[in-house]
């Protein structure tokens, strides 16, 4: 399942994919395991994109339990 997919079967936000984006971007750099300041970068991202993940689930959720 592409990225994309998976943000729109789980109605994620645009900047849910945008963040992703630009984690996989830095991850993907040839010298990401030698610089520090990419892994920071690359992990920043990640727990915001993370974030905005549990958030969206958790709120997908006590909607289905409050229809039911």
């Amino acid at each position: 399942m592409t990225l994309e997919a998976f943000a729109q079967a789980h109605s994620l936000p645009p900047c849910w994919l945008e963040l992703r984006r630009r984690c996989e971007d830095v991850v993907r750099r040839p010298d990401f395991w030698y610089r520090t300041d990419l892994r920071q970068q690359a992990s920043d991202l990640a727990i915001k994109a993370s974030n905005i993940l549990e958030m969206t689930l958790s709120e997908t959720a006590r909607q289905e339990k409050r229809s039911s």
